[in-house]
């Protein structure tokens, strides 16, 4: 998947803004993003199904022109981001847990970045090949919120195969990240009987990646903009994965426990 449109990545910041700073209460709402089929990239939901005509009524002059600062900041911010080199070092991870059937994904910071605690993710996808017609359940979110966004179960270009990818939302639980370090985002369990392979999609080598049969993004993806960076601000991005099949781990455990 190609990451080439980076503007789209700082407008979760703008919500984020106006809501940390009570100019508006709900962030909005972009259901029809799913109905209308686009891209598989991360979209935004919130609690509450529309911001109430109280709210509308407190978006006077006052907001208009906070609304307008921040609309500048945002594309001021954009141009540094477009000026300066993305730093592509964040990696991901499918591991087979503790429990034979509850598998983590989880997101690594590589030795070219060292990022502060001052970050904020704006964007991601985490997009699982797997057997046709897997399913999962419990869906716990960790360390951001994610929810199924896309799937396509067994195209052209891989019958055989199920991909199941998982949006970022928001930024909350706040996704933590340290030198070096894993944080898992989120976890999901299986059938007990479950014998398949999941896998991470390989953003360059997958048969199914864009442009696809069913004209969709499947793919990984990760955001991140760092405001104590040292240097000044730095956007981090998607990299690889560093471990793409967590059956490989269960095959040791299974050997180990004999």
């Amino acid at each position: 998947m190609k990451q080439n449109h980076k503007l789209h990545k700082l407008i979760p910041f703008i919500y984020y803004i106006l809501v940390v700073n009570n100019q508006i209460s709900h962030v909005t709402v972009f259901e029809k993003m799913l109905e209308k089929r686009l891209p598989d990239k991360a979209i935004f939901v919130s609690s509450n199904e529309q911001i109430s005509s109280a709210d509308k009524n407190k978006l006077n002059m006052k907001t208009f022109a906070t609304f307008a600062a921040i609309i500048f900041s945002f594309f001021f911010a954009a141009g540094f981001v477009a000026a300066q080199d993305t730093q592509n070092g964040l990696e991901f991870k499918i591991q087979l847990l503790d429990n034979a059937n509850t598998y983590g994904v989880f997101v690594k910071p590589n030795q070219t970045i060292a990022p502060s605690s001052k970050t904020q993710t704006g964007s991601g996808q985490v997009t699982l090949v797997v057997p046709a017609a897997f399913e999962y359940n419990n869906l716990k979110n960790v360390s951001g919120t994610w929810i199924e966004n896309a799937r396509v179960d067994g195209p052209v270009e891989a019958a055989d195969k199920s991909y199941v990818s998982f949006g970022f939302v928001v930024d909350n639980p706040r996704i933590q990240l340290f030198p070096n370090e894993e944080t898992l985002l989120f976890t999901f369990t299986t059938d007990a009987s479950f014998a398949g392979q999941v896998e991470l999609f390989d953003n360059e080598n997958d048969p199914f990646m864009t442009p696809n049969s069913y004209g969709t993004n499947p793919g990984n993806d990760l955001g991140v903009i760092d405001l104590g960076a040292k240097g000044g601000m730095a956007y981090y991005a998607y990299a690889r994965n560093y471990s793409t099949q967590a059956e490989e781990l269960r095959n040791l455990s299974t050997l180990a426990s004999k």
